[in-house]
């Protein structure tokens, strides 16, 4: 598919993104919406165990079957680093169990992993966590994944738990799978398991399967990216006046004032079965999106149906959760500087400069 261009711009991190979270929504007729809460990511953070951001995403691999791809982010500062012979490592121990939901419980477990992994540490992007991927093949079905990592140092361990439904490649009414997120550049794919998304990358890609079983109905597919209104401003202060429940300052995001970033649509004729689908844009400035996918197809009386899937997430700073950069170390100023002060040191564009500025204010009155 024809990849888009045109929104490259800084990035910095703010508030309202904290206040989100992620939802995938579906509609299986042309009458409504239903919202679900995105069941495949989780992210389960306990001090003293290992942090684990995941997401299993439905998918079908180069012979059409169905597969579960299951992707793992460990942040290093979670985990218990050993030194030895020089070297500067962690052994994680990272188990899965895949088990088939039933109308009475959860059901069986189908098929299972564990895993032992070395994790060395080292400089520069994603020194700072360790990315783990595995592709497990499914029959159709809904399927809870409960996720074990273990630090083999701490003997501590973190269990996360994760809904995904297996799509049926045979089945007679063409559908979507779940979509995945990989953000590209350095010549290499990383997928996303998590809501929010530093912007190291230059590129994102949203990859999914539409399964069509007869080449006698068209299938029409719309996708669009879209950016939701949300609040940028600093946290208040405890001593401001309480804002109504309608203020942008309390949702967070508004979900019904949203701009269209890009948009395609793109209509299945001759390919039949499951039929891969890449949208593929630059990364966009930083705030809360939804890539949106809506499937129209003719049922047996000719009238159109349709279904949508939706992935929302957030653009943060390229060094999220880290403070890195100058602006970022001199955002939290706005708590203690005057408020015209803090405006006018803003608006330095030199980097040198803003930092002298920073650090005259921090040492000023010693």
């Amino acid at each position: 598919m024809k990849s888009f261009s045109g929104f490259c711009s800084p990035f910095r991190v703010f508030c309202g993104l904290l206040l989100c979270l992620p939802f995938l929504f579906v509609s299986n007729c042309s009458s409504g919406r239903e919202s679900v809460v995105d069941r495949g990511t989780a992210h389960s953070y306990q001090i003293g165990h290992p942090e684990v951001r995941a997401r299993a995403t439905s998918f079908f691999d180069d012979q059409g079957q169905p597969v579960v791809d299951l992707n793992v982010e460990l942040p290093h500062q979670s985990l218990v680093f050993r030194s030895l012979d020089g070297r500067r490592f962690a052994e994680v121990e990272i188990q899965a169990l895949f088990r088939q939901r039933t109308d009475s419980g959860q059901g069986t477990v189908k098929t299972s992993f564990r895993e032992e992994k070395e994790i060395i540490t080292r400089q520069g992007e994603g020194g700072f966590t360790t990315y783990y991927s595995r592709r497990t093949p499914l029959e159709p079905g809904s399927y809870t994944v409960e996720l074990i990592v273990r630090d083999q140092s701490s003997d501590k361990s973190t269990t996360t738990r994760l809904e995904v439904d297996v799509p049926d490649p045979g089945a007679v009414s063409a559908s979507i799978t779940d979509i995945a997120v990989n953000t590209l550049g350095d010549g290499e794919s990383r997928a996303v398991s998590a809501y929010l998304i530093p912007s190291r990358r230059d590129s994102l890609s949203f990859e999914f399967f539409v399964t069509r079983a007869s080449e006698d109905i068209p299938v029409t597919v719309r996708m669009r990216l879209i950016k939701f209104r949300s609040d940028t401003e600093p946290a208040r202060a405890m001593g401001q006046l309480p804002i109504t429940s309608g203020n942008i300052a309390h949702r967070g995001i508004i979900y019904n004032e949203y701009e269209t970033i890009q948009e395609q649509t793109r209509r299945l004729e001759t390919e039949s079965g499951p039929v891969l689908i890449e949208f593929t844009l630059p990364r966009p400035d930083s705030g809360n999106f939804r890539f949106e996918i809506e499937l129209e197809t003719p049922d047996e009386q000719g009238e159109m149906q349709t279904s949508r899937r939706f992935r929302d997430f957030g653009m943060v700073s390229p060094n999220f959760p880290r403070v890195q950069s100058t602006t970022e170390m001199a955002e939290p100023l706005v708590y203690l500087m005057r408020r015209r002060d803090f405006q006018n040191m803003m608006n330095t564009e030199d980097p040198d400069s803003l930092r002298r500025e920073v650090d005259r204010f921090w040492l000023k009155d010693m």
